[in-house]
Parts: structure tokens; C-alpha cells; sequence
């Protein structure tokens, strides 16, 4: 299963909207070996998708958290 793929499949089961930018998000986390930073992010991302900001990062991730821990 392709990144783009498993990304979508992992926030659908959660409710969440896969909107470009979360997908995008999303399939870095996955495919990071690291733990990154919203910062980490951006950086990595802002070049590909220059209307990205760093509150879209950061409410993706939050949003991200809050599927993991209080959605169903």
C-alpha cells in the first residue's frame, strides 16, 4: 500500500477529512524515521505546497492527536 494510500485509509478511519495539506502531513509522519517537530514539517513540506503554514502544521497535528486519543 502506497503512502498516499495508507495516509487516507488511516484518516478516514478516524473521521478525519483528508484534505491535501493533512495527507501531505500525514505521509511525512509516516514516512519519517524520525520523531519531527511541526517546524520539521514545514520545512519539509512549505516547498512542495507553498499556502502551507505553520498553523495548518500545527492544527494537523493537533487534530492528528486528538483522532489517536478521543475519536472512535
Amino acid at each position: 500500500m502506497s503512502k498516499h494510500n495508507e495516509a487516507e485509509k488511516r484518516l478516514l478511519e478516524k473521521r478525519i477529512r483528508p484534505s491535501f495539506p493533512r495527507l501531505r502531513i500525514l505521509e511525512y509522519l509516516l514516512k519519517s524515521r524520525e520523531h519531527p517537530g511541526a517546524d520539521d514539517v514545514y520545512r519539509a513540506l512549505v516547498d512542495d505546497i507553498p499556502t502551507l503554514s505553520k498553523t495548518t502544521v500545527y492544527n494537523a497535528l493537533a487534530l492528528f492527536e486528538e483522532g489517536c486519543h478521543g475519536r472512535q
